[in-house]
């Protein structure tokens, strides 16, 4: 067998063996809580080490894999990295963290990075309900998910940049918009009231001058 057959078979077999794939899922339980979801396909390595940009302080609930050991958890005020056994065509895990929602505010959402080389990453964020994204970044879709009864956003290469939406509450919009009718209201008033009372008292002062 010619040695560039060989070098393509061995690429190919290697290419295969490091199909790493990683799904996140984010889900607002509340308006201020975040449960992060991860799904490891096809790690053909003994152990996998996973970082998040999040707070130690952050985390409410540490993270629990279903039917595997976590090896070790290193949290910092910057950083939280997970160590988890892997070698299985599949495992997953959860975590809760504090996140809260800010209507009309630009959300970065805490990616995983991992140290191994990634085949595919994908990103989900099921939003509050009631909630929805007014912008976001390049290669993200916005849909309802009619089972969660949620705006869905997703990005198929999460890997590739930030993740980052504006999320806002409906109708917050349309009271500020009558906060502020109402108040160029009484703002008129005060402004007609002040001039009238300038008028009366140029009047005062007209009729003292006069007699």
């Amino acid at each position: 067998m010619p040695r560039c057959t060989v070098a393509l078979v061995l690429l190919a077999w290697t290419s295969t063996a490091c199909a790493l794939t990683i799904e996140e899922t984010m889900r607002f339980e509340t308006q201020e809580t975040l449960r992060i979801t991860v799904l490891i396909r096809d790690c053909a390595a003994p152990s996998l080490s996973l970082t998040w940009p999040i707070a130690s302080g952050q985390i409410l609930e540490p993270p629990q894999a279903k039917g595997r050991l976590l090896e070790s958890v290193n949290a910092s005020d910057r950083e939280f990295t997970l160590l988890v056994r892997a070698g299985e065509p599949e495992m997953e895990f959860s975590f809760l963290i504090r996140f809260p929602c800010e209507t009309g505010a630009s959300h970065v959402f805490p990616v995983v990075r991992c140290g191994a080389n990634v085949s595919a990453q994908t990103l989900q964020i099921l939003l509050p309900q009631g909630w929805t994204a007014a912008q976001w970044s390049s290669g993200c879709t916005k849909t309802y998910d009619a089972q969660a009864a949620r705006i869905r956003l997703y990005w198929p290469s999460a890997g590739a940049g930030r993740c980052e939406a504006v999320i806002v509450e409906p109708g917050v919009g349309e009271r500020e918009i009558r906060w502020r009718m109402g108040w160029m209201v009484i703002r008129g008033y005060i402004l007609i009231g002040l001039l009238a009372a300038m008028i009366i008292l140029a009047a005062i002062l007209l009729h003292r001058i006069a007699f």
